[in-house]
Formats: C-alpha cells, structure tokens, sequence
C-alpha cells in the first residue's frame, strides 16, 4: 500500500499561483452570531425555520464568492437553482425575498441597481475577516459597500504598507528610494 502520509511526495507538489491573480476574497468560514438578530427573529415568525435556512444558505454562498465574500450576483436563474437545490418553491422563495428586501435584511437599493445581495451584516462580517489579508483593498467595490471599512482598511495598510518607489536619475547616478527599505544606489560612467 502506498503511503500518503504528509511527509510522502504526493503531498510535496508546490502550489503554483497564477501571475496577476486578485488575492482571495471569498471566506473559508461564515459568521454566524450565536444570538439571534432582529432579522432572524423575523424570519422565524414570518417564515419558520425554513426562512432562517435560506438566509443561512445565501450567506454561505455570498462568503464563498470568490469576487468577494461580501455580495453575491443573484438574477432569475439563480432563483430557480437556490429554489431547486433546497426543495422548495419558487413562489415561496420569492415571496421570501421581497420581504427581506422590504425588511432591509438585504439592501433593495443594491439588488436593484447591481442585482446584488448583500447586507451591512454580511460586509461587518467579512471585513472583520478579509481586513486580516494582504489584498484587502483590491476586493472592495466601493459602489456595493453599506458599511464604513475605513478603519479596518487603516489596519490593513498598518499591517501591509504600501511601498512607493522614487527613481531619481542624475548624470552619474541612479537612485532608487523604495519606502520601508534601504536605498539603493548604482553608479554608471
């Protein structure tokens, strides 16, 4: 029997990045508060149980996004798969979702203009989250935010600064200043 233990070479493969790729964005875990919202609360008492699950399921489909962890593009198709994929009804399902649009549990401005779902609890979540990566900036799409990211951006600059880079050419000299690092200077003649 062949061993795959973690030491074994089928185990030792580099994993290659793609060259110009955006960093992740999408989460490998959802938030879910262990006290129960506002919006929870009336899932529960409109919908039952089965409302609370779709808005459990669209939240782990919007942090899996991989353009962002944060949002989630969702039109008449996905209507029909998310209805199909947990067994129920169309018409429910749609009944379900003009009330969390009416209830702001997700934004109607944003599903009306981009046919985006998102929530400024789904944003808070993902910020505290993705604000910990290096790429935390490039996955923002300011049109689609709800929420301040300000300060969690700040954290993120703190943590991964930005290093500019001033070239500066002289007859004899070149030198090169890359912020948060030594200078460099090469002579030529």
């Amino acid at each position: 029997m062949e061993d795959l233990s973690i030491d074994s070479e089928i185990n030792n493969v580099p994993i290659k990045k793609k060259r110009g790729a955006l960093p992740k964005q999408n989460l490998d875990y959802v938030l879910f508060p262990i006290a129960h919202s506002k919006y929870r609360k009336l899932l529960i008492a409109k919908f039952g149980a089965i409302g609370v699950g779709i808005f459990d399921e669209l939240r782990i489909q919007i942090g899996g996004n991989r353009e962002g962890g944060y949002f989630i593009h969702f039109d008449t198709d996905d209507f029909e798969l998310l209805a199909s994929n947990l067994k129920i009804e169309k018409d429910f399902l749609q009944n379900w979702f003009e009330f969390c649009l009416d209830k702001s549990i997700f934004s109607k401005e944003l599903y009306e203009k981009y046919k985006i779902i998102t929530s400024s609890e789904t944003q808070e979540n993902w910020i505290l989250a993705a604000r910990e990566r290096k790429g935390f900036l490039e996955g923002i799409i300011e049109d689609y935010m709800l929420v301040d990211y300000t300060d969690a951006l700040g954290y993120n600059q703190k943590r991964y600064p930005l290093k500019r880079k001033e070239i500066e050419i002289t007859t004899n000299e070149i030198s090169i200043n890359i912020t948060g690092t030594s200078e460099t200077k090469i002579n030529y003649n």
